[in-house]
């Protein structure tokens, strides 16, 4: 994919914009039923929790949090908005308990959760979403003159997707405004209201409505999903404008091993050396290129291309210098990529910056 407007595309995340702090457009990442899925930013500095990543490893500093813009049924090959039939418990099974953390560990809801993360994001989304260690405090939801939604330590217990809380769905800063129109149908919270209707059935917050407010719904009814993750910023290599949205490019573990040589100047030509373009075992290397980002200080691409197309992993790419929008101060970075047009989330290797000629 090449893009007229380079400098829309940045390295990193800063063009993915949180709620008030730019335009508000989708990402896409993962899919379901054949069809990419959008998620909204709805915080750069994740949800209070604590983050690990693939690797085990504690994840401090910025985190995205993300929740999809559509809702989601419980049977993915009927489409992502067609099937509202996800019940937090299947009729009977219930636990005997008042523990709202226990009631979500164990709950259908979040093993729908495990669900969706298998089967709708790729090994390498998988890879870049955080796993998360949070407890929910007490909360009162705007307009329930009831009992609070009591607190839940320990609630999400190293959890990879997830669905909201009651306090995160009513948020402001996520977004989330009350008697704001957010979507046309009820979907699950994570949160139990701690009580229970006539029947003994726990009743949990059930997301925004057309008049604004977190409804109740009981633990057997049928209602829509809409998952959460917590993003690891560091797996983001760079995005791309995509329509209406933006497309994510992350870093590839199986390109680790790709390196330049020695560049040398001809002229206006800068020869690039390289090795390890893509792994031995790619068995079509049409869709592979050698690509080239000019970043201005503050990660702005000014120009983006590829600059060869290698049909074997080692091979020389030729820059020419003389058409490149490149600026005092710019850097220039050179890095694998497979391009594919039905391909939501782009792959990538770790980009090597070029040594100043």
């Amino acid at each position: 994919m090449f893009f007229s407007k380079a400098p829309s595309m940045t390295l990193g995340i800063a063009a993915l914009a949180a709620p008030g702090r730019g335009p508000r457009d989708d990402l896409w990442m993962g899919s379901a039923a054949g069809e990419p899925i959008p998620w909204r930013v709805l915080s750069r500095e994740g949800n209070g929790g604590r983050y690990r990543n693939a690797a085990g490893e504690e994840v401090s500093g910025p985190a995205l949090l993300l929740v999809t813009s559509c809702l989601l049924g419980n049977h993915f090959q009927d489409g992502i908005k067609k099937d509202s039939d996800l019940r937090f418990y299947q009729e009977g099974t219930e636990p005997d308990t008042e523990d709202p953390a226990l009631l979500w560990r164990q709950s259908a809801a979040r093993a729908w959760c495990g669900d969706f993360f298998a089967s709708c994001l790729s090994p390498l989304e998988q890879e870049a979403v955080l796993a998360v260690w949070k407890d929910d405090p007490e909360y009162s939801p705007v307009g329930w003159s009831s009992r609070p939604v009591p607190g839940a330590s320990g609630i999400l217990d190293g959890d990879r997707v997830f669905f909201l809380s009651a306090q995160e769905v009513e948020n402001e800063e996520y977004g989330f405004k009350n008697k704001q129109r957010i979507v046309e149908h009820l979907w699950w919270t994570r949160s139990y209201r701690g009580t229970r209707n006539y029947r003994g059935r726990g009743e949990y917050g059930a997301g925004i409505t057309i008049n604004g407010g977190l409804q109740q719904a009981t633990c057997d009814s049928r209602q829509f999903a809409r998952p959460a993750v917590v993003l690891d910023p560091a797996a983001v290599l760079f995005t791309t404008p995509a329509p209406q949205g933006w497309r994510l490019t992350l870093r590839d573990r199986t390109r680790e091993t790709f390196s330049l040589g020695q560049p040398v100047r001809e002229g206006q030509t800068l020869v690039l050396p390289y090795r390890n373009a893509f792994p031995a075992d790619v068995p079509d290397p049409a869709g592979e290129r050698v690509s080239v980002i000019v970043a201005a200080p503050d990660g702005t691409a000014r120009d983006y291309r590829a600059i060869a197309r290698p049909a074997a992993p080692d091979g020389v790419a030729r820059l020419e210098l003389s058409g490149l929008k490149r600026k005092k101060g710019d850097r220039l970075l050179v890095f694998s990529e497979r391009q594919e047009e039905k391909q939501v989330t782009g792959y990538a290797s770790p980009l090597i910056q070029v040594p100043e000629n």
